[in-house]
């Protein structure tokens, strides 16, 4: 749970890392570092990979999705730590690296779709097909952002 402005009680879900209390620093030499930074970055990778997930078989809300009004509102609530907050911008650079893979004309996923496409039908899409392919992605792109922003001023203003 965490507070409104107000100091109401809401529930919320988080994605990737935030900041749980007492964070604990161990000393590491540069191999095992790497290790343990390929090992968190691929914890990231799956809690992304099961948001989406549950986004698509609908266990979670696309009203849970938050963008930038939301992360510097939590980084402000709790105040955190430098450490936690480089944590939280690794969680958000992973989670839209992955989220930039999606098949969603516009991104790279998009760009890899239509190469598919062109290696399964031996030539191009035609440019019409592509353009009004990216018309329709950019428009579900600019959605999905005015629709976190919504969500995450709605979430400040309480219920």
């Amino acid at each position: 749970t965490a507070k409104t402005l107000w100091g109401e009680e809401i529930q919320r879900w988080t994605v990737g890392v935030y900041p749980a209390g007492e964070v604990r620093t161990v000393p590491l030499n540069f191999a095992e570092a790497s290790v343990e930074g390929m090992k968190s970055a691929g914890r990231m990778i799956h809690l992304t990979w099961k948001f989406l997930e549950g986004l698509f078989v609908q266990t979670v809300k696309v009203q849970d999705l938050s963008g930038p009004v939301g992360i510097v509102t939590v980084i402000y609530d709790n105040s955190v730590s430098l450490t936690a907050t480089l944590l939280l911008a690794a969680a958000i650079s992973v989670n839209l690296g992955v989220v930039n893979l999606l098949p969603i004309p516009v991104l790279d996923g998009g760009h890899l779709l239509f190469l598919l496409l062109e290696m399964i039908f031996r030539r191009p899409l035609p440019v019409r097909v592509q353009n009004y392919a990216m018309i329709l992605g950019l428009c579900f792109l600019c959605t999905l952002m005015v629709a976190t922003v919504v969500f995450d001023v709605g979430r400040m203003m309480g219920p």
